[in-house]
């Protein structure tokens, strides 16, 4: 036994540096998901109350603190789709607002923090608001609520969304997810778009 380990010390001092190298790659491999997946950004779109006329909510689930830059709502009636920025309260009167912050939803979401972003029909109302040509309530068969947010952890835009489905039952509109939870926007194409979007309305 002695015999064989010592004519073979130099291909198992190998294998033992092979065996050692690939323990430190899982480690390291390991690591680097556990740290990419801290700083990974996780924005929840969500509605609090029954399904007619709830709050909505925005919240961030990330351990990074987020800047929520825009809110846009995305409505389908009679098979076209049409966008509209409702970041800005529009709906409500400027002297009603308890401090100038409070007349924008721009603005820091520490991680575990969520923003109330209004009701459903606070919501259509600020839509209506800010484009003159969006649909009446009762046409509105589908909307989507996007998020798009800037981290520290990154260096580009973090964004999400989720549709949700309405109906009328019984006399009052219903607002049913299509999903379980917002679909997080990570591809770089995704990103992209949105930071084209943003730019056209910021800067032209």
């Amino acid at each position: 036994m002695w015999t064989w380990l010592s004519d073979n010390s130099s291909a198992i001092q190998a294998l033992g540096g092979i065996v050692t190298a690939v323990v430190w790659i899982v480690y390291l491999q390991i690591f680097v998901s556990s740290f990419r997946r801290q700083r990974r950004s996780e924005i929840l779109i969500h509605t609090g109350g029954n399904r007619v006329n709830p709050r909505i909510f925005v919240s961030n689930l990330g351990f990074e603190p987020i800047y929520t830059i825009e809110i846009v709502l995305g409505v389908t009636s009679s098979g076209e789709r049409k966008e509209v920025s409702v970041i800005d309260r529009s709906e409500v009167d400027e002297h009603d607002l308890t401090s100038p912050a409070a007349a924008t939803l721009q603005g820091p979401l520490a991680s575990g923090e969520y923003v109330d972003i209004g009701s459903l029909e606070e919501v259509l109302q600020r839509a209506r608001v800010n484009d003159c040509a969006a649909p009446a309530t009762d046409q509105i068969e589908r909307i989507e609520i996007q998020v798009a947010a800037i981290t520290a952890a990154t260096s580009s835009i973090v964004a999400a969304h989720r549709e949700f489905d309405l109906a009328w039952s019984d006399g009052a509109l219903r607002m049913t997810p299509r999903t379980l939870y917002a679909i997080q926007i990570r591809s770089w194409w995704g990103r992209r778009r949105i930071e084209r979007n943003l730019k056209t309305k910021l800067i032209g």
